[in-house]
């Protein structure tokens, strides 16, 4: 009750900012959480936008990569030459082919030719020869 009879005997301007005052502090309230919120979801559209073509940049350096891969796989395949060599009992002409092959390939860590036995007996690496592969090492 006695707030109603001070408000009542208040001047008119003072009347004005009790009503504005809370109006005035609720309007800053709702555009700080607009604000807040445009801006959460801008970066959130940013951030995932810009994942995304990473991603699809990694996955098409990948899938190139993949490519050009096999396509060096097919092409070992079909160079019998380096295979013939090692069935002629010349592994040195083999162990030269994968030398030169490797200079072409410089991506390639390594590249060799392991017989039946497990044994490698071409290598762009002439220091594994005749050893069998270690098991942390992938061909």
């Amino acid at each position: 009750m006695k707030l109603l009879k001070t408000y009542k005997n208040l001047s008119i301007a003072k009347k004005m900012m009790v009503v504005l005052l809370p109006a005035i502090i609720i309007a800053f309230l709702v555009l700080i959480v607009l604000f807040y919120n445009g801006a959460v979801n801008t970066l959130e559209d940013t951030s995932v936008r810009d994942l995304a073509k990473i991603t699809a940049d990694f996955h098409e350096k990948a899938l190139g990569f993949i490519d050009r891969t096999q396509d060096i796989m097919k092409t070992l395949k079909s160079q019998n030459a380096t295979a013939e060599a090692l069935q002629q009992g010349k592994p040195e002409n083999a162990q030269r082919r994968v030398e030169a092959y490797k200079q072409e390939v410089d991506f390639l860590e390594s590249i060799g030719m392991v017989n039946a036995q497990g044994t490698i007996v071409a290598d762009a690496d002439r220091t594994l020869l005749r050893r069998a592969p270690s098991p942390g090492r992938s061909r």
